[in-house]
């Protein structure tokens, strides 16, 4: 999905005009452009407090990001790859983006989700016609 999608580029183009901005991400794309991982301790060195802070925060977060993925594969179990998806014989990756779009047009109706909540609605979703138009 990350290939497909082709956000890469799109960040090369945001970037482009905001160099210090990035996303930070599970440590599997942190090679990525403009994508950031967790600070990670040296043989010579270990974390400063200041990175050791960063990353239990951040690790906070992700976890709550984390919730979405498990939400997804709870309210659309077809879309559970180890049990019912087959690389080759099933379109794994149109089964993901159509569960994660469903699930965010439930969100836009409800107006809300667990994430959301953990946020304290700081975000609040968007109408399902702004979300489904945009």
């Amino acid at each position: 999905l990350w290939q497909e999608s082709g956000i890469e580029r799109y960040l090369r183009n945001l970037f482009s005009e905001l160099p210090v901005l990035c996303l930070y991400g599970d440590p599997a794309y942190a090679p990525a452009y403009g994508i950031i991982g967790p600070y990670r301790t040296t043989a010579c060195t270990g974390l400063t407090p200041v990175q050791e802070a960063m990353n239990v925060t951040m690790s906070s977060y992700q976890i709550v990001v984390e919730w979405g993925f498990t939400n997804i594969l709870n309210q659309f179990g077809f879309g559970e790859w180890k049990r019912n998806q087959r690389i080759g014989l099933s379109s794994v990756a149109t089964c993901y983006a159509l569960s994660v779009l469903l699930y965010n047009c439930q969100t836009c109706l409800r107006g809300r989700n667990q994430i959301s909540e953990r946020f304290k609605n700081r975000v609040r979703p968007p109408s399902l016609s702004t979300y489904l138009t945009s």
